[in-house]
């Protein structure tokens, strides 16, 4: 008797597990796919050096999630590419306080800045890039010497 309910208990048990992941995949990916989708578009607005229209589709993909640094970068390239120093200056900015931004952005705004007559801050951001792209190389030089093979110390010359 005792078997039957736990076989039983056991069986409703996996089947409600299984109905509830099925549930939550289920609507997962088309809260994903939304906002991808609008991405994918913008990307392939600015493969088409389409910017104005990718500008604009990101500045959609972004009210859905505001915090992707992904779509801030391609804004900001987008104005960038355009010309447009303000616009870009504006964007660059967020992307160059972020620390998880790539260093090359701290440069593109030390640049837009420069370009505007604003040579402390200017100053400031190349410092910046300076810096990050020296502990970027030491990183990646002690990276490259932990994954060297040890020293053979049977082998002598």
């Amino acid at each position: 008797m005792k078997l039957k309910t736990f076989i039983k208990t056991g069986f409703t048990f996996t089947v409600t597990l299984v109905m509830l992941f099925s549930a939550a995949l289920h609507a997962a990916p088309t809260l994903i796919k939304e906002r991808s989708c609008q991405t994918r578009k913008a990307d392939k607005a600015l493969a088409k050096l389409r910017y104005e229209k990718a500008i604009k589709l990101y500045t959609k993909a972004m009210a859905k999630d505001p915090d992707t640094m992904y779509v801030v970068q391609r804004i900001a390239d987008c104005y960038r590419y355009m010309g447009n120093d303000s616009a870009a200056a504006a964007w660059y900015g967020k992307l160059a306080n972020n620390p998880a931004a790539a260093a090359a952005n701290k440069l593109y705004y030390a640049q837009l800045l420069s370009g505007n007559k604003n040579y402390t801050d200017a100053k400031k951001y190349y410092q910046d890039y300076a810096d990050a792209v020296k502990q970027s190389a030491v990183t990646d030089a002690m990276d490259k010497l932990n994954q060297a093979p040890k020293e053979n110390t049977s082998f002598k010359v």
